[in-house]
């Protein structure tokens, strides 16, 4: 036996214990403080022992009987001749994670220990050795952050370790593939009686079966474990019903009506509450609860409280990636599509989790359509529709199926659109309302039904102006969108079903779309005014409709508004053109602006007073103005010596020049006759340019 080894110094003690301190050490030749050093070693061991025994059954005892309370498992050890405190219960509880102040499930405190134990297994899984490292990890009560899980190999960790690990990897691993493991560890935690880490790889199993569409799996493991939700941890109870809610929103008629009633207020209070205090998990609640609001369709508080994780600058961006794929959509549904094509680039998409990325990957696809660039929009959306078919994420498959639909109908590809758009249904047969949004896009009928969304109210709503074609109908549409947050999903109605809007935009109003939009091919067919002022007789046209005008002073009025269209023109300056011998000229102006209105057929919203002047808010083609568009151009083109393309464009504005403008003088001569000049100049230069060149080849 060799001196001052364990077997030597376990000898020691217990012959101190039998024969004395003194005796001992004189008959083993050892000091006596020494041996004394060795009992209360072995004391302290003995303690810690028995303590860590009493641990484990606290433990045992909770995840046996989740309802269990702090007097009962005091009661239980009691009979087992154990005495021991409830603070003292509720401490180990805390210690372990599995309390009611646990803000994330089996999450413990960021100790000295413990961070001094997490340290050493760092250093050893560089050294490889996961052995000994895993027999840290499993023998500390709970972990501060589980990413140290991420790599580790699975076979040596513990049954709880392996839960944990579900959280550290959720991203890098399929849905189905998650799904598989989580069903599988909470398979075993069921046979081993640990309820609560059976409810934790219960939570990973329903994230799992949301992505992957199988709502009817949800709802068995909500039936099996809901009797439990009273004793369970508050973090874990939220997390939990978090997964049932997002289930409920897609089959609601699986479970009971007031199953979620007072839920989302008391779990407001519980995140309020944890914005007062210092605590890096308390982001992951605040994400969770923006969630909740938006499928609640709240908007604005669900990016309310999105914005306190994005917007917190305590927090590196690295960490916030995950909780963009949650910002961003909600960004798309209010149409704020340049923000989000600021935000996202290459870099940002790298490191993301797949779920996560397929989410950002489709709003940007819905941010390039909100400003026109459908192919830019065609490209993503393809991409991420094979990777989400890959993945078998049916909500992601009908997202993405259901933009390409909306882009082959802005393209002006209706079969194809409406072939997408039946697709989009076919993946979304296991999430209601969005088949229930679908189907009625693809019918164009209305919604009935009880428990009515607001986008199902939206698209009520525009259905009903599509009857009317009353533009105060769309105003209501317009508004009701704008309130709720829903101008994007605004946005993809109309594009399905554009009808109603080029209606209205044939008629001049305003349907307070982007120009970027409205540049789309479905809008292609939309008239615009042409103004002809080069021609043997001035006149302007709307489509196939030719407006007359006889030559009286609105005429020359409405010529001067098209030249200085989309600014305001100061109102002296029109008196003094138009109205200078007027003895009321703002009376005379309002009386012209209401005939021209009517002559052009066009409302106040498109041509109005305000202080700043008069704004005539209309796009036209002026044939002017490509005259002298094409001067321009030929005369750089002709600078930089490219001669015969400088000399088409000369021709080309020849062939548009039949007279010289503003011929009538009239109310011309007030402010065109020195444009009149620089273009019968332009005309002359041009033909005298076309001669020489003609002369010298």
């Amino acid at each position: 036996m060799k001196k001052y080894g364990w077997e030597f110094k376990h000898k020691a003690v217990t012959k101190a214990f039998k024969n004395g301190i003194k005796p001992t050490a004189r008959e083993l030749k050892i000091s006596k403080n020494t041996l004394k050093r060795w009992i209360k070693i072995y004391k302290e061991k003995k303690l810690k022992n028995e303590e860590f025994k009493i641990e484990k059954m606290i433990v045992f005892l909770k995840e046996k009987e989740p309802n269990i309370t702090l007097k009962e498992i005091q009661k239980n050890l009691k009979n087992k001749k154990i005495l021991i405190s409830l603070k003292k219960i509720y401490f180990v509880l805390k210690k372990y994670g599995i309390s009611n102040k646990s803000l994330l499930p089996f999450q413990g405190e960021k100790s000295n220990e413990n961070v001094e134990k997490i340290e050493r297994v760092k250093y050893l899984i560089e050294k490889d050795d996961f052995k000994n490292a895993a027999k840290i990890l499993n023998s500390l009560p709970s972990l501060y952050d589980f990413s140290i899980l991420k790599n580790f190999p699975q076979r040596y960790l513990s049954l709880r370790r392996k839960v944990e690990q579900l959280i550290a990897i959720w991203g890098n691993l399929s849905m189905k593939e998650m799904y598989k493991r989580a069903k599988k560890l909470r398979t075993k935690c069921e046979k081993r009686k640990m309820l609560i880490s059976a409810m934790l790889a219960a939570t990973m199993e329903m994230n799992a079966l949301n992505f992957l569409g199988k709502i009817e799996k949800i709802y068995f493991l909500y039936k099996k474990y809901k009797r439990y939700l009273k004793g369970i941890p508050l973090s874990l109870k939220y997390a939990f019903l978090n997964e049932c809610f997002i289930a409920f929103y897609k089959k609601p008629e699986k479970y009971p009506l007031n199953i979620f009633e007072n839920f989302l207020s008391n779990f407001e209070k519980f995140c309020l509450k944890l914005e007062k205090q210092e605590n890096e998990n308390k982001i992951q609640w605040f994400y969770l609860l923006s969630g909740w609001f938006s499928l609640k369709e709240d908007i604005k508080k669900s990016l309310k409280w999105i914005e306190k994780i994005i917007f917190d600058e305590k927090i590196d961006i690295q960490h916030k990636k995950i909780y963009f794929s949650q910002y961003f959509p909600l960004l798309i549904l209010k149409g704020e599509y340049k923000k989000v094509i600021k935000k996202i680039d290459k870099d940002f998409l790298k490191e993301t989790p797949l779920p996560g990325l397929l989410r950002i990957s489709l709003s940007l696809a819905n941010a390039f359509l909100g400003i026109g660039k459908v192919e830019k929009c065609l490209k993503i959306a393809f991409d991420g529709f094979l990777k989400a078919k890959k993945e078998h994420i049916a909500s992601m498959i009908s997202g993405f199926l259901f933009l390409i639909s909306c882009c082959y109908s802005a393209l002006k590809e209706k079969k194809k659109s409406k072939r997408y758009l039946r697709m989009a249904l076919y993946f979304s047969k296991n999430l209601e309302r969005t088949k229930i949004f679908y189907n009625s896009l693809l019918k164009f009928s209305p919604i009935q039904n009880q428990k009515i969304s607001f986008r199902f109210k939206l698209l009520n709503l525009y259905i009903s102006f599509g009857k009317t074609l009353k533009y105060k109908d769309y105003i209501k549409v317009h508004k009701f969108a704008e309130k709720k947050g829903l101008i994007g999903i605004l946005h993809h109605i109309i594009l399905l079903h554009p009808e109603p809007i080029i209606n209205l935009l044939k008629k001049g109003k305003n349907p307070f779309l982007s120009p970027e939009f409205l540049n789309l091919p479905i809008f292609n067919e939309i008239p615009v005014f042409k103004v002809f002022l080069l021609r043997k007789k001035e006149f302007i046209t709307y489509g196939n409709k030719k407006i007359k005008i006889s030559d009286s002073k609105d005429f020359h009025f409405i010529i001067y508004l098209f030249l200085n269209r989309k600014r305001f023109i100061e109102k002296e300056k029109i008196y003094k053109i138009f109205f200078k011998n007027s003895k009321n000229p703002y009376k005379s102006l309002i009386k012209s602006l209401s005939r021209i209105r009517k002559i052009l057929g066009i409302s106040k919203n498109n041509l109005f007073l305000k202080k700043e002047g008069v704004f005539f808010d209309m796009d036209a083609k002026i044939d002017l103005e490509e005259f002298e568009n094409r001067y321009k151009m030929g005369k750089v083109l002709e600078k930089i010596g490219e001669i015969n393309k400088a000399l088409k464009e000369y021709k080309e504005a020849i062939n548009l020049y039949k007279k010289p403008p503003f011929e009538k003088i009239g109310y011309y001569y007030n402010f065109a006759e020195d444009k009149r000049n620089i273009i019968i100049n332009m005309y002359k230069e041009m033909k005298e340019t076309i001669s020489n060149y003609a002369c010298l080849s």
